[in-house]
């Protein structure tokens, strides 16, 4: 390898643009040997089926549909019910139907339409069974998806329709790779993913075409770590140039040791988001606001910054590889500095508090600059997200350019190698 490179090099060496070029070259070349030669896992046969959960903290939910529903309370005997079946919130949940209470449940309810029946809830109709978990006064619904059908919902929710199929495919391999790895760490948990931006987007309604085959076309395939287990494959909207690493981000210990996983802590890389919206940003703060915002989110996490007085300084003090920040001192008018993640800092600048933000007043990203002047803040961006892994926009750029997802990902997760979880 490194003799077939090395004319490439030379060709480059004095050109800084091709030197970016170079080294994505070399990257994505390096990577895609190391994905097609990789010694796989045993596959399995079946294809695994993932818990979402579509709502949550919800008062009551109404079960519509027609015919009957088989009704399981805390897993006690089935029982059939006409629909629809309406259930109520309490310390215990209270199930409704024909205008009638007939039951009770303390944790969870499983409804499941009967052969020849249909139960509808949220625009759609549930073949597998829907549960209802009960959690502080208010309740959660859980359901099935197969993998297949829940990666097509992720790409629906995720990407812009117009982007190019090499595209959606890395995309179908990332999402695929975080929801196995999600399974595997979900024991104890009454579900695998949350529906929205906790996890990943998913649309539960019919999804995109362009989603469905690069689903199918990418089927049972993920990125693994050294270990052969699941990557953790997180991905942003827009890494503005600077990638991010995870440990700098999450913590990477207990069930969370995954963030430690080389492919999310790699070198820095080129890019090609350049046309995103906010590729770079700007936003103008008040000193005292983003004091109060910042302290509040301190006090309420149990973080040092809950003992900041007015800010008077915040600076990067650690940076990934990339340059992109990884760790903010904040300083306040007497003197105490505080130590604070980039993410946890944008977080915290962004805190609801008393008032939330209007959208166009929120930090993107957590990777800025700050200047401050009186009592005036100027906070200077790049990206949106939190910049670990996949780069969406930079995907679309790619694709156009003509490289294949395989290619695309070894970029974005060095080290990773692409196997097979199941025919």
């Amino acid at each position: 390898m490194g003799r077939l490179i090395e004319p490439l090099r030379r060709w480059w060496a004095d050109d800084a643009v091709g030197v970016a070029t170079w080294a994505l070259t070399l990257l994505l070349a390096t990577i895609t040997i190391v994905v097609v030669l990789w010694p796989g896992p045993e596959v399995r046969s079946g294809e695994p089926m993932i818990r979402v959960r579509v709502q949550r903290g919800l008062s009551g939910i109404d079960f519509s549909g027609s015919g009957m529903a088989v009704v399981r309370l805390d897993g006690g005997k089935p029982v059939r019910l006409r629909l629809p079946v309406e259930v109520l919130a309490g310390e215990e949940a209270r199930v409704r139907a024909g205008g009638k209470e007939v039951g009770t449940a303390g944790e969870v309810i499983e409804l499941k339409a009967q052969t020849g029946s249909s139960l509808q809830l949220l625009d759609r109709v549930w073949n597998e069974p829907v549960r209802v978990r009960v959690r502080d006064g208010g309740l959660d619904v859980v359901i099935e998806e197969p993998m297949e059908g829940y990666v097509a919902g992720v790409l629906s929710g995720e990407l812009l329709s117009a982007w190019p199929t090499e595209c959606f495919r890395a995309q179908a391999i990332a999402s695929r790779s975080y929801a196995a790895q999600q399974i595997s760490r979900a024991s104890g948990r009454a579900y695998d993913v949350d529906v929205d931006e906790r996890d990943q987007v998913f649309v539960l309604g019919g999804p995109l075409e362009k989603a469905v085959e690069a689903a199918r076309s990418t089927r049972g395939l993920i990125l693994t770590d050294a270990g052969g287990q699941p990557l953790r494959a997180y991905f942003s909207s827009t890494c503005g140039g600077r990638s991010a690493w995870a440990r700098q981000i999450w913590p990477a210990r207990g069930s969370l040791i995954c963030n430690d996983a080389e492919p999310l802590n790699g070198p820095a890389r080129a890019h090609a988001c350049h046309d995103a919206p906010l590729y770079r940003w700007e936003r103008a703060r008040g000193v005292d606001e983003v004091s109060e915002r910042v302290r509040r989110w301190g006090e309420q996490v149990g973080h040092a910054a809950g003992r900041l007085g007015r800010v008077t300084a915040i600076e990067v003090v650690e940076r990934a590889p990339s340059g992109r920040p990884g760790w903010f001192e904040v300083k306040d008018s007497v003197e105490r500095r505080v130590r604070i993640k980039a993410d946890d800092l944008r977080v915290a600048m962004n805190h609801a508090g008393e008032r939330a933000l209007e959208r166009g007043r929120l930090l993107p990203s957590n990777d800025f600059e700050v200047e401050i002047n009186r009592d005036a803040m100027t906070v200077r961006g790049r990206g949106y997200g939190h910049g670990v892994g996949l780069c969406q926009y930079c995907a679309a750029e790619w694709a156009r350019q003509g490289f294949k997802a395989e290619q695309m990902l070894g970029a974005f997760y060095p080290g990773a190698a692409i196997e097979c979880m199941y025919e």
